[in-house]
């Protein structure tokens, strides 16, 4: 199980302990071995292939037999995805694998020599100590159907991205051809708004199609509600627009186009969600989030696939700080700095649980009382939103933990229900 106190870190490496500092690239990593009196061996060139790999490993068994130690650990510096093939391999022949932040490795430069130079051979040095000192973060690497869900996670918050470049793309074109369409269809991102653009792009198509006829082809793509007293409002609109004249067969197919890609994106993220929630059915940590309101095939699919399975964890705490939701403050002297959120996590998580957050932050949300109270403390908005971020942490951790369905009403002890 994945923790994350420093004392545990720190006790973690014992006196027989070889330390490995791989400083990531992408065609060709560098290794270096600290061994128990504080030496360290010449940078070992790992070129990203089985070959190179076998030869990291066979140089460690060396390492590991010249010092006589028992016991091995390899620092990785999270570098992109690069660092990935490695860790698994390595994690595969029974290593212990640890996760360097980049960042601090770039500010213990100078502690080294004084010299803010920087090699590969250096910056493998600076891991391997680092690990050495407890400094490294602990992490599960996501397997079997949690790393399928973080990779659907993965493609779905892309196309999701795009998706939105194509609504931008859709907007600029309607404010060109038929600015008073979204006084009508307010929202551009509806079916019934999108087909209508498609088939009726331009004021000239509108005034020249009656009402029923309108109506007749855009209810034939089946499953869309139109009200006529719409299109009779668009063919007032229509009969004194503004849209420009120059450029229109360029500006009516420019926007067919956005709209074939529109449709195209929200299939493909469609048929995503579907796998997601086939591969949900398969954990069974997903029913207990999926209790919880506001939470849904996404939502899990997310905080699922980033942490690798909550179970794995000792604690809540080590999966607020994986989501970068733990809290710190600068302080010194009679100084007290406010406290904040360290951000130094996974994105796609945090943002997933403010998201469920924003949801419970509603009247009538089973933990609307709890973010009600923090406001009327005096906390700002934003923070109490995080604070329920973290308060949410607790309860999905609590629930895998034990087994148990999301319920409003405090669990009684087993003592107390016999």
């Amino acid at each position: 199980m994945v923790g994350d106190n420093l004392t545990e870190k720190r006790t973690a490496i014992k006196p027989d302990t070889l330390v490995v500092g791989v400083d990531v690239g992408k065609s060709t990593h560098v290794a270096r071995a600290r061994f128990p009196d504080g030496s360290f061996t010449r940078p070992l060139p790992v070129v990203t292939d089985v070959d190179g790999f076998r030869n990291l490993h066979e140089h460690i068994v060396q390492w590991q037999q010249q010092a006589e130690c028992a016991d091995v650990m390899v620092g990785l510096e999270s570098t992109g995805v690069y660092w990935e093939n490695l860790a698994f391999w390595l994690e595969g022949r029974g290593y212990r694998v640890m996760q360097v932040n980049p960042l601090h490795v770039h500010q213990s430069k100078e502690m080294l020599d004084n010299s803010p130079g920087k090699t590969d051979g250096k910056d493998a040095l600076l891991i391997a100590d680092l690990v050495a000192q407890g400094k490294y973060l602990s992490f599960v690497m996501p397997r079997g159907v949690f790393a399928d869900l973080r990779q659907l996670a993965a493609l779905r918050a892309r196309l999701v991205v795009e998706r939105t470049t194509y609504l931008s793309r859709l907007h600029l074109m309607v404010s060109l051809l038929f600015p008073e369409f979204g006084g009508v269809f307010r929202d551009l991102a509806t079916r019934v708004a999108r087909r209508m653009l498609y088939y009726f792009p331009t004021p000239e198509d509108v005034r020249n199609h009656t009402v029923a006829a309108m109506a007749r082809r855009v209810r034939k793509d089946g499953g869309i509600r139109l009200r006529e007293s719409k299109l009779v409002l668009l063919r007032e609109r229509a009969a004194a627009t503004v849209g420009v004249s120059e450029g229109k067969s360029a500006l009516v197919m420019t926007l067919r186009d956005t709209l074939t890609a529109l449709d195209g994106l929200d299939q493909r993220i469609g048929q995503i969600e579907v796998r997601m929630a086939e591969n949900l059915a398969r954990v069974d940590e997903s029913r207990y989030l999926l209790s919880i309101d506001g939470v849904g095939t996404v939502s899990a699919a997310v905080i699922l696939g980033e942490t690798g399975g909550l179970r794995r964890y000792v604690s809540a705490e080590a999966i607020l700080k994986l989501a970068g939701l733990n809290l710190f403050e600068v302080s010194s002297g009679m100084h007290k700095g406010a406290r904040h959120i360290s951000r130094r996590g996974r994105p796609r998580l945090r943002q997933i649980l403010y998201f469920v957050a924003l949801h419970h932050a509603r009247p009538g949300m089973p933990l609307y009382s709890y973010y009600a109270r923090l406001v009327d403390r005096g906390m700002p908005k934003p923070k109490a939103l995080v604070a329920l971020s973290c308060r949410l942490v607790r309860i999905m951790y609590a629930l895998v933990r034990d087994g148990r369905y999301f319920s409003v009403q405090t669990p009684q002890p087993v003592s107390q229900v016999a």
